[in-house]
């Protein structure tokens, strides 16, 4: 997309033309229309150049989605999905994973794992939209497991970066400096993620610190992996970072506790130690009751808020994807309400995006309808999903039925 530039003193404000359609389509004053003009500059200046999220994902003959299935985040920062069990809801989410992982750990496709069972082709396929910086760019890998047949194609604004069909690969040089070994023993995604000179490309190398700021987390197992060098283990953040951005959040969020990193804490009644002197641990104080008990007494909620908080903190203030399955398992609804309302009012330019069967969110004002996506599974078809907005029937939730049309209208700021 070509981008047009206004100087401005000093400074300089860049547009799309794309802007320009409201000025057009409107009977005003010469006067407004200036007006209106400097302003659509201003804002899409703004917003086009900060604007930076996985936008669209589509999958075909991957694991139980047979059919071309398109995940579709509609300009939202944020996704729910929500089914039955067994119905694609963790392989909705491991398609982002598997993503993570080729790009920025350099794993290869060796085997017929991800494709259908249910389809008679013999490969399947990925397709990944971002919009980073402005820019749309667009990632897509077909692979045979049956032939070990590979393509790839990677392009930015519809101009290809490189496509790789098996071992024929064709690369755009973006400048004389950059090198990229065109050797085909690995995802050729990982050779530009991992690619320190990305020839001054800005986007490339802003899509390569995307992806590897990017988190997975499964609260019921315990796995958390992070795709940089950042841990968000809690020890791990508190021994870097401290306890007040912890206990900064929970006083915003009135939750009535906080924590302490130390050896030694002191109860109501008796002394608390962990170890030795060298040792440390975390310690959750209650307000309300007075009681201090270290992390491994706490509640299996608590526990679990502390282990996701740090992946929230890191994901401020560095753009990436933040993915949690089986979100619900762990948590108590009302904790889980607070990081979604946490993510939609202070973190931008990222990710989250979560297995939930918490039905309390198919009704509430939350979450946009158009955000949470609900997946079905027919022995034939195999999985599908739908966003909540376009349903007009009910959904059997595992409390009652639900009616769709109860839902409020609403405009959602996510």
């Amino acid at each position: 997309m070509k981008l047009y530039f206004w100087q401005l003193g000093d400074h300089s404000v860049c547009f799309r033309p794309v802007a320009l359609r409201p000025v057009f389509s409107n009977s005003l004053p010469l006067s407004n229309i200036r007006f209106l003009f400097l302003f659509i500059i201003l804002y899409n200046a703004i917003k086009g150049k900060d604007d930076t999220m996985l936008t669209k994902v589509i999958l075909e003959n991957y694991k139980v989605y047979k059919n071309k299935t398109v995940f579709d985040l509609k300009n939202s920062n944020i996704g729910m999905i929500f089914g039955p069990e067994s119905e694609g809801k963790s392989t909705l989410l491991n398609s982002i994973r598997l993503l993570l992982e080729l790009a920025v750990k350099g794993r290869k496709i060796k085997d017929g794992i991800n494709l259908s069972l249910l389809s008679d082709s013999n490969e399947f396929s990925l397709e990944y939209y971002f919009l980073i910086n402005g820019d749309v760019i667009h990632y897509k890998v077909r692979f045979s497991p049956i032939s070990g047949n590979t393509y790839e194609r990677l392009s930015v604004e519809n101009k290809v970066v490189f496509e790789r069909d098996n071992e024929k690969i064709k690369i755009m040089q973006l400048s004389d400096d950059m090198d990229i070994d065109n050797k085909a023993d690995s995802p050729f995604i990982h050779k530009v993620v991992s690619q320190m000179n990305l020839g001054g490309n800005e986007t490339l190398k802003a899509l390569s610190e995307f992806l590897k700021n990017s988190i997975y987390i499964n609260p019921l197992t315990g796995t958390i992996i992070t795709y940089g060098e950042y841990k968000t283990h809690s020890n791990k953040h508190i021994e870097k970072y401290g306890v007040e951005e912890f206990n900064q959040f929970f006083t915003d969020k009135k939750m009535g506790i906080f924590i302490s990193y130390t050896h030694e804490e002191k109860n109501k009644k008796f002394n608390i130690k962990i170890g030795d002197k060298n040792s440390k641990t975390i310690f959750v104080t209650h307000k309300k009751s007075n009681t201090t008990l270290p992390f491994t007494e706490e509640s299996l909620n608590i526990q679990t808020l502390l282990n996701l908080l740090p992946s929230f903190f890191h994901i401020k203030k560095h753009k990436g994807i933040l993915l949690i399955d089986n979100q619900s398992s762990s948590l108590h609804p009302k904790a889980e309400e607070i990081l979604i309302k946490h993510f939609i009012k202070n973190i931008k330019d990222s990710n989250y995006i979560f297995v939930s069967n918490n039905a309390y969110f198919l009704l509430n004002k939350v979450i946009n309808p158009d955000a949470i996506y609900i997946t079905y599974y027919k022995e034939v078809e195999g999985a599908s999903i739908k966003p909540l907005s376009e349903h007009k029937s009910k959904v059997v939730t595992p409390q009652k039925p639900v009616e769709l049309k109860d839902l409020p209208n609403q405009k959602y700021k996510n």
